[in-house]
């Protein structure tokens, strides 16, 4: 038996709404009566109205029920099991009812002798004339022989306005459901599914619905051990559907009626839903997967997102129910003319939509009453709730067949100010997360055997939660024969894929033209609203005032010296000299350096002291220089400054130690002025709330930047209501989650450490410095292991051993940390991005060339210290430098947004403003490339590397002039841009115009199997000599020497050879030495020349 508790209250609230005037009442009837039949412990009832308001009542499902209302009398009858417990019910004294009578239905004629008397004068009586002429039962059969004389008007609408608007405790209930469907969905059906699609199984959808209806029966396997399974309950067996071009003939049914087939799940399009209930409240979210979804297939499934979207921020209270159907189907007209501009043929999806949008929800999981169709006049109420479903069926799409989209979700009204808030949220339906490309399939098996015992590997979270390769997203990658360092397997190139890869060229220029306008547009705008800070905005730091430090208080406080001796005061921060034999007290702001210089058998110890002059030039700095007073120094002013005092003495030790004191002083003091200009700057966070359920925790974590040394840095990291909470020996460290802009998760696979790193929006303190990056991490092994990962025995016990537990513990480190990063996904709603070990690729953003791996917004390298961060939606522009043919390397610029602010207006330096990764492989500029225009970032190329703070500098000097003539159009012009490194001279050779000579950094990618230099050269040479090439040869060749006869020839070239042997060598060891030096055998710029060579050849 359910509480009673509510029982006193919803019966008052089923009285009023009968006594109300309205469309959704009882349509004044003198008497309602309303019964539930009884039925097989076995049978399936579906939902009727009639369970529905007794549960709704007395928190059971009762069989055998009557419920009479009159205007003097309220009768109540049970059946015979159930009327001991509820005999005693009453209404609240307080409320205007009328008396109680409580019955049993086992006297029939006592049960009917009753229900005339109350409905004597009553010529109307509302009962569910529906379901009446279907009950079984005693009590059924009791009321149809009472009210068979009698007037009967459907009480189907009024009772659904009852139940309709949800209190606090049916909202949890709906919460508690939705996130059961949710988690069902998942953990557990689309795992299924995606590890049949990955295995390539034949599984029938009839199977995976029992998969998830065993779910929900069960919620402890999909991480709700809280939730009873004796409240948990389906509300109609899981639905899957799938189709695709190896079932070309399936169709889709939208309905929630629909079943799920013996047929085996198409690699196409899959549709899942699911409805679940928690004790006796409704549920239901659907899903559609879309496996390598083509163009017009990703544009239907983001048009049938946004309507659905739409629809659900239409249901505000006081709108009628209508107004959702008219927003999705506004919504899908104008994504299809929107996405029909930019090329995509896109189907007629108002023809294809379904003819409702989702229908109202609770105890009856689908009520017909509140149906979201385009005549519904219904008002929506705060504390409906609502399903949600917004879907297109049956389209046909030339390359993957048949397909439909479905999605839904659970969603509860809240007020008009806060908007509607979905319940089954934590299933993601971004296209990302829905979609799958098939990848190329890895080679390496020695690395997949070290990852069989992970639960689950980065690369398959990254497919799921991405849900699309960069290199995949629906074009075919170019790829080449053999396998780069980064081991990425590569074939050869076809002509379809030569064709595929043109096509992409075009879709992407086309695509960047398109940024390019926008991108200038924003430009312009910015420019007219005066959004730019300029140089008059330069805002003076206020320093401190050199009056206002304080050396000591009182003169008590000045201790005790001996005469005519300089003292350092390292707690009052002062230094203490002698003048004319009184010791004067000096702040140590005051003091600008002090210097120690030797002559003679004196030592000298000069103390220099700030004036006004040199704080005014020094304004600017960020230092810990103090402002002198207010006044006015003129030439011909008063106004005397101590500029520097000069000391001798003849024992050097003790200046030695003063001078060693003042500067450690002064070190301090900057060390603590920056620590307070710091925290100055540091924006203030929300308070820490701590949870008071069970923690989320990940203990033996170390954190960058360190706190402290060795074990006094490692502790245990807490999620917590909002934000973590880092503890360990040296302090805490809080970071909340409003202020973390982006978190990574990057596990261990060729690393040594397993990382969790948080970029933040507004610094913190640890320690004494200022930081926006924190990162967690765990060693997964010794470095000095890392240093060599060859055996040095190929089968010895030992190593082996020793292996296998180096992979025990990465393995099981990384699901320590992939347990905690769901664990906060799901309860805390804090995504974590993790990085495309696909798209890796090495450059420089500094001086190190590191390996960097792209995200879904961001281009991260976190192994290195510091690491390296970059937000692609800072990024205004991207331009690639030296870009040649000839050359093995190319850089990247990214120009950040606000560029047009002046630097000394910002505060910021002027190369803050823009970022170069130097040194990236050319084979990585297509798929760099592909991954900016996937980010929605104009980029340009150039021969040429430029000098980008005079690139800035003059386009903030006429910002009108640079918008009117295109903006960044510039970049890809062919002449030389005002800031480029390199001369006209080479210019002309980047072009072609001249001989390409090539650089110190490319000889080290020269090919080691080249002939030799000097050979070459000779062979070239003598070919131009003696084949007329050379008017040079012609002149030198004498007329003796033609009429040579051929012994006299051999004579000369045995003499010659002689000569040769001679130097041959010591020229040969040079030749050596230099090739040895640098690698190989390409020419140096600092070498001998060709022409040079020739003439001390013919020399000799």
């Amino acid at each position: 038996m359910g509480q009673l508790d509510k029982f006193p209250q919803r019966l008052n609230q089923l009285y009023n709404r009968w006594n109300q005037a309205s469309p959704s009442s009882f349509a004044d009837p003198q008497a309602v009566v309303i019964v539930t039949g009884n039925y097989h412990e076995d049978a399936d009832i579906g939902y009727l109205k009639s369970f529905s308001l007794i549960t709704w009542l007395f928190g059971a499902e009762l069989q055998g029920v009557v419920i009479a209302l009159s205007k003097h009398q309220i009768l109540l009858a049970f059946a015979k099991q159930d009327y001991p417990g509820l005999s005693g019910l009453q209404a609240n004294p307080s409320d205007p009812l009328p008396k109680i009578t409580v019955i049993s239905t086992e006297d029939k004629p006592a049960l009917q002798t009753a229900l005339k008397t109350l409905i004597a004068d009553a010529p109307r009586v509302a009962t569910l004339t529906k379901e009446l002429p279907t009950l079984k039962g005693v009590a059924a059969e009791a009321v149809k022989a009472v009210i068979n004389d009698v007037q009967s008007v459907n009480a189907s609408s009024a009772i659904a306005a009852v139940l309709a608007v949800k209190d606090s405790e049916e909202e949890k209930r709906v919460r508690k459901a939705s996130y059961l469907s949710a988690h069902v969905m998942k953990y557990s059906l689309i795992e299924r599914i995606e590890k049949t699609i990955d295995q390539e199984r034949k599984t029938s959808h009839s199977t995976l619905s029992d998969h998830a209806e065993e779910a929900i029966v069960n919620p402890s396997k999909v991480r709700l051990a809280s939730f009873k399974p004796e409240f948990c309950d389906p509300c109609y067996p899981p639905i899957v559907q799938s189709a695709g071009m190896q079932a070309k003939s399936r169709k889709f049914d939208l309905r929630p009626s629909a079943e799920s087939t013996d047929d085996y799940l198409a690699f196409g399009c899959i549709i899942a839903s699911i409805g679940a209930r928690f004790n006796f409240y409704c549920s239901n979210i659907s899903r559609t997967l879309l496996i390598a979804p083509s163009k017009t297939q990703g544009a239907v499934y983001q048009a049938v997102l946004k309507a659905q979207e739409a629809a659900i921020k239409a249901l505000l209270p006081g709108k009628p129910l209508k107004a959702a159907h008219a927003a999705a189907v506004k919504s899908l007209k104008s994504s299809a003319q929107a996405q029909s501009s930019d090329g995509i043929k896109m189907p007629d999806l108002v023809t294809s939509m379904a003819k409702n949008v989702g229908f109202g929800m609770g105890i009856e999981f689908r009520d017909s009453s509140f149906i979201l169709n385009a005549k519904n006049e219904t008002k929506v109420e705060k504390g409906m709730v609502f399903n949600v479903a917004v879907g297109v069926q049956n389209i046909m799409d030339p390359d993957n067949g048949n397909y439909s989209v479905l999605i839904a979700d659970t969603v509860y009204v809240r007020e008009e100010k806060m908007g509607p808030e979905i319940f089954t949220a934590s299933s993601r339906k971004d296209f990302k997360n829905i979609s799958y490309q098939y990848e190329a399939e890895e080679e390496d098996k020695e690395e997949d055997a070290e990852n069989d015992d992970a639960e689950e590997t980065m690369n398959d979270r990254s497919r799921k939660r991405g849900g699309r390769s960069y290199r995949g997203s629906g074009y075919e990658e170019s790829k080449e024969v053999g396998e780069t360092g980064r081991g990425r397997r590569r074939g050869n190139i076809d002509a379809a894929q030569v064709a595929d890869n043109e096509e992409e060229e075009a879709r992407r220029r086309k695509h960047q033209e398109m940024l390019a306008k926008k991108m200038l547009d924003r430009g312009r705008l910015r420019l007219k609203g005066g959004n730019i800070l300029t140089i008059d905005d330069i805002k003076v730091e206020e320093k401190k005032l050199l009056d206002e430090v304080c050396a000591y208080d009182t003169p008590a406080d000045f201790p005790t010296v001996r005469p005519r001796s300089i003292v350092v005061d390292m707690d009052a921060e002062t230094v203490i000299v002698p003048i004319h034999g009184v010791p004067v007290p000096f702040h140590i702001l005051a003091l600008k350096n002090a210097t120690k210089s030797d002559e003679g058998q004196y030592s000298y110890l000069r103390v220099n002291f700030h004036t006004p002059q040199a704080v005014v030039r020094s304004q600017g700095r960020p230092d810990n220089t103090p402002r002198f007073p207010g006044f006015a120094v003129r030439d011909d002013t008063t106004a005397a400054f101590i500029k520097e005092f000069t000391f001798r003495s003849s024992n050097p030790l003790n200046l030695t130690d003063c001078l060693r004191k003042i500067k450690e002083l002064r070190k301090r003091a900057n060390e603590k002025g920056r620590v307070a200009r710091e925290k100055e700057t540091l924006v203030s966070q929300q308070s820490l709330v701590l949870e008071r359920r069970s923690l989320i925790t990940l203990s033996e974590v170390a954190v960058r930047p360190p706190m402290a040394k060795g074990k006094n840095n490692v502790g245990m990291l807490e999620a917590h209501t909002n934000g973590f909470r880092y503890r360990c020996r040296s302090g805490n460290i809080e970071i909340t989650y409003a202020n973390i802009r982006n978190a990574f998760f990057q596990e261990a696979d060729k690393e040594l450490l397993v990382i969790l790193h948080f970029h933040l929006k507004n610094a913190i303190i640890i320690g004494t410095k200022k930081v926006k990056d924190v990162q967690f991490y765990v060693q997964v092994m010794e470095a000095v292991v890392k240093l060599n990962e060859n055996r040095r025995r190929q089968f010895d016990q030992d190593e082996l051993e020793e292996e296998q537990r180096e992979r025990e513990l990465r393995n099981r480190t990384n699901r320590n940390f992939l347990k905690f990063t769901k664990q906060v996904e799901e309860r805390y709603n804090l995504e974590f991005d993790i990085p495309y070990r696909q798209l890796q690729f090495t450059g420089a953003p500094r001086s190190v060339a590191v390996t960097l791996l792209p995200t879904v917004s961001c281009i991260v390298n976190l192994t290195e210290w510091p690491p390296f961060v970059l937000n692609l939606e800072d990024v205004e522009v991207a331009h690639f430098e030296r870009v040649i043919f000839q050359l093995r390397m190319f850089d990247v610029v990214f120009v950040f947004k606000g560029f047009e602010d002046d630097p000394a207006a910002t505060g910021r330096a002027a190369k803050d403003y823009w970022l170069r990764i130097n040194s990236i492989p050319m084979e990585e500029l297509t798929p760099l490339k592909r991954f900016l225009d996937e980010q929605n970032i104009k980029y340009y190329e150039g021969k040429a590397s430029l000098q980008w703070n005079e690139v800035l500098k003059s386009v903030r000097y006429d910002l009108e002039e640079f918008y009117e003539r295109g903006g960044w159009n510039f970049l890809s012009a062919d002449e030389p841009v005002e800031g480029e490194e390199n001369s006209e001279e080479e210019a002309d050779s980047l072009d072609g115009d001249g001989e390409f000579a090539p650089s110190q950094s490319e000889d080290a990618y020269a090919s080691s199997d080249e002939t030799s230099e000097d050979s070459d050269s000779d062979a070239f040479d003598a070919k131009r000599e003696l084949g007329g090439e050379s008017d040079e040869g012609e002149d030198d060749l004498s007329s003796d020497e033609e009429g040579l006869e051929w012994d006299e020839l051999e004579r000369n070239a045995h003499a010659d050879d002689l000569r040769k042997e001679h130097t041959s060598d010591d020229d040969g060891g040079r030749r050596r030495q230099r090739k040895n030096s640098r690698g190989d055998t390409s020419q140096r710029s600092g070498g001998p020349s060709l022409s040079s060579r020739k003439r001390s050849r013919r020399n000799r």
